[in-house]
């Protein structure tokens, strides 16, 4: 079997174990951090697509969803119960591949929501054919949502919803009390049928999707992690505040930084962000300059680094090998080794793990073991 090795989200069920999904499939590990070998197959349940977002069901039962490795232009999503075995209750044998018209230049979902009646919401983009010059495709936000068997929600825009270029890619979810639909990074809102609203209006979020580079606040307002290039070349990392319709809140006062804490610059990128309940905000991501290492950054509620944790706000972590080892054809070996938190799957001959790249998988991870 052919592995690409790498983790793309994580989250935490109700009794604490953490479940971890990558191009692999899905791995869980117990509070501790050891491999829960009861979970699927010695604690790996595979998928034929690689998975980019989860969420967990109040049952407990896992939805994963990401791009399909088949035709172009389909989201794939399915469904796993507590025990890593695929939801024969869902779709078909626990999976359901959903197609968007014109999306020949492919389709990929990036954020999932497990609505409070249990609808599951699926957000990220759709890629079309450009029609201008110099533009050869457009990326347009799309959106599908689904009843609890996997079947699409016919009065949501007929099933899926295929947005517009201002919307673009979707990598964070949330509903209000009404069923209102609200996106980031565009800070859309759609309504409960699936109509793009004309600008997004304050209201409070019931529940959010998690993972991504933005996250949602109380009344509306979000934070969102981007990565800024300096004026001497260099990449930071800036937290930015937005009321709810996309308007820039100057009284948050994030300075850029990156996650060596103060050391030789590089290039820092975001990769996810969470919301304590203090209302402290962690961020992770990744510091390239000649290695690539993972960091974690925690700022207070007003954007400023939170001079309690780490080193003045970051903490800097060890460095590790800048390259991946190449692909690999084997059983995949899962480890459950205290830096297992950090990476799902190592290759048989490595003997120490490297940082994800995207950073989403260590936001659930982080928020779970430090604050």
């Amino acid at each position: 079997m052919q592995i690409q090795p790498g983790a793309g989200d994580a989250a935490l069920q109700p009794n604490g174990d953490i479940v971890v999904s990558g191009d692999f499939g899905l791995v869980r590990y117990l509070p501790d951090g050891k491999l829960d070998t009861s979970f699927g197959t010695h604690g790996l349940a595979p998928t034929k697509f690689s998975v980019s977002g989860l969420a967990i069901q109040p049952d407990g039962d896992t939805i994963a969803v990401g791009q399909s490795r088949g035709t172009p232009g389909q989201f794939e999503v399915a469904v796993f119960t507590r025990s890593g075995a695929p939801d024969l209750a869902f779709g078909h044998g626990g999976v359901i591949i959903t197609t968007f018209p014109h999306a020949v230049d492919g389709a990929a979902a990036d954020a999932v929501l497990a609505e409070p009646n249990g609808d599951i919401l699926v957000g990220g983009t759709a890629v079309v054919p450009g029609t201008l010059p110099g533009q050869p495709v457009v990326f347009l936000g799309a959106l599908a949502l689904y009843h609890p068997d996997g079947a699409l929600v016919r009065s949501f825009g007929g099933g899926i919803v295929q947005s517009t270029a201002a919307v673009g890619n979707i990598t964070t979810l949330g509903i209000d009390a009404s069923g209102d639909i609200f996106a980031l990074p565009a800070h859309a809102e759609f309504s409960p049928g699936g109509q793009l609203d004309a600008a997004a209006t304050a209201a409070p979020i019931i529940a959010s999707s998690h993972g991504g580079d933005g996250a949602f606040l109380p009344g509306g307002r979000s934070v969102i992690a981007r990565a800024f290039s300096t004026h001497h070349g260099l990449v930071q990392v800036q937290a930015q505040e937005f009321t709810a319709d996309g308007t820039l809140d100057p009284a948050f006062t994030s300075q850029p930084f990156n996650y060596s804490a103060g050391g030789p610059g590089g290039q820092d990128t975001p990769g996810a962000i969470a919301i304590e309940p203090n209302g402290k905000i962690v961020i992770v991501g990744t510091h390239f300059l000649d290695t690539s290492v993972f960091g974690v950054a925690r700022l207070n509620p007003n954007g400023t680094l939170d001079s309690t944790f780490g080193n003045g706000g970051v903490l800097p972590p060890a460095s590790e090998p800048a390259t991946r080892p190449p692909p690999y054809s084997s059983s995949p070996t899962v480890t459950s080794s205290p830096l297992a938190t950090r990476r799902a799957l190592i290759p048989p001959s490595a003997t120490s793990p490297w940082p994800a790249t995207s950073g989403r998988d260590a936001a659930s991870l982080v928020t779970h073991s430090v604050c």
